[in-house]
């Protein structure tokens, strides 16, 4: 994605997101509601800002996380919810409990905080989540990752790379769908959009403590020295998008001809297509494969050298992030990888029970779910292979062991992926 040049002092909330307004956000849709993430920064501000200034809203809702990391936290969120009430727009104030981790604050606050809105997203009944990200985040984000996978090479001769596209503008998280419409935007035109409508935003210290990686990198950029560098990683970034939206392309397309997605839970591929996919096309297709059976929020890391070492025999097995690969002359049979068994759940009669976080299960009677024996396995899931049936939970009562009466999977992330791939492929330009 091209960034904006010259300031533009009106942002349009999802101005480059045309056709998302007319798949995801139509506005004849009676039940269409839009989560913002708001911090009370500059950026998340300026996105509330626009919204409240947007035909839709009506249909937003505010999210802000009291994360607990800084005394001032509780006191941030009320500034939020102040703002976001003054706008016209409902606050959630979300709560995150257990304290900063020694190590790892970012990675760790990151991932809590995508947990905490999409639990807050399904219970508000959202459509999608909007975050205040843009261009010069996409910028860090790609040069942090160049760093992993160039670590030897020059920053001014990296080449584009899927890997490298930066920030996706749509993207699913824990079936959650989130939406980042300021990646056309530079950070000053954000900072001078929220000043000409006087909004002074929170200032979070973090942002100038080089302890963390994201500071020393966008000081890097920002440096008179590395004026050449910005500019390369702006530029790289945009192909790197480019390229990605062909791969993402090429996978969807794979998935909606060659790919079996089974609600027991496991994956399918035809070994001839999949062997026709491209590098980067064949590393993607697996990778949400091994999301959707693991039962985890994001596809596992993968190297394309490590996948050309295993896949160099037609016969064998691996495994990935959760997920056991089997390969055959004919197919390719993806499965959860399961290290250890987990405790057995009670189940009452008539309440849904969550069990590995994978499945949604109900019986008719009150009973114990766990995974099988070998021998139930066999007896009770006889028409699925073995690694996927002694992965398939039971429920054990008085009379017996038996499938669950209502047996259904519930990390459906990957499959929203699919259905949607299109239209975010539409409303994001690419």
């Amino acid at each position: 994605m091209t960034p904006a040049l010259k300031f533009q002092p009106e942002i349009d909330f999802f101005s480059d997101y045309r056709e998302l307004r007319q798949q995801i956000f139509d506005p004849e849709r009676k039940n269409l509601r839009i989560g913002l993430a708001v911090s009370g920064g500059t950026d998340s501000a300026a996105l509330l800002c626009a919204a409240a200034q947007s035909p839709y809203a009506k249909n937003c809702v505010t999210f802000t996380l009291n994360h607990g990391f800084r005394p001032s936290a509780a006191e941030e969120t009320l500034f939020v919810q102040k703002l976001s009430l003054s706008l016209g727009i409902p606050c959630e104030i979300l709560t995150l409990t257990g304290g900063a981790p020694k190590t790892g604050l970012q990675n760790y606050a990151r991932e809590a905080r995508y947990t905490a809105l999409a639990n807050a997203a399904k219970q508000a009944g959202v459509t999608a989540v909007c975050t205040g990200h843009h261009f010069d985040d996409a910028i860090e984000t790609a040069l942090q990752r160049a760093e992993k996978m160039f670590p030897h090479q020059d920053f001014r001769d990296i080449p584009p790379a899927y890997g490298l596209a930066g920030m996706q503008e749509a993207f699913f998280y824990d079936g959650v769908c989130f939406i980042r419409p300021f990646l056309a935007y530079r950070r000053c035109e954000i900072a001078e959009y929220l000043r000409l409508r006087k909004v002074t935003p929170l200032f979070d210290p973090s942002n100038e403590n080089e302890k963390f990686q994201r500071v020393r990198v966008r000081n890097f950029l920002n440096h008179p020295d590395n004026v050449t560098v910005r500019a390369h990683f702006a530029r790289i970034t945009a192909e790197s998008a480019a390229l990605r939206a062909s791969v993402d392309r090429e996978v969807t397309a794979f998935y909606q001809s060659s790919a079996y997605i089974s609600s027991y839970g496991f994956v399918e591929f035809s070994t001839a297509c999949f062997r026709e996919l491209s590098e980067g096309a064949g590393r993607e297709a697996l990778r949400f494969a091994c999301q959707f059976v693991s039962g985890k929020p994001r596809p596992p890391n993968v190297r394309v050298e490590f996948l050309q070492e295993k896949f160099a025999q037609p016969v064998g097995a691996f495994n990935i992030g959760g997920a056991e690969i089997r390969k055959s002359q004919n197919k390719i049979l993806i499965a959860a990888e399961l290290r250890e068994r987990p405790a057995p759940q009670p189940v009452e009669v008539g309440r849904e029970t969550a069990f590995m976080s994978r499945f949604l299960l109900t019986h008719d009677c009150a009973g114990i779910a766990r995974l099988p024996t070998a021998q139930e396995a066999k007896r009770i899931y006889s028409a699925l292979v073995p690694n996927v049936r002694k992965t398939l939970p039971v429920i054990e009562t008085e009379k017996g062991v038996f499938v669950p009466k209502n047996l259904r999977y519930s990390p459906s992330a990957i499959q929203k992926f699919i259905s949607c791939r299109d239209s975010l492929l539409v409303f994001s330009g690419l």
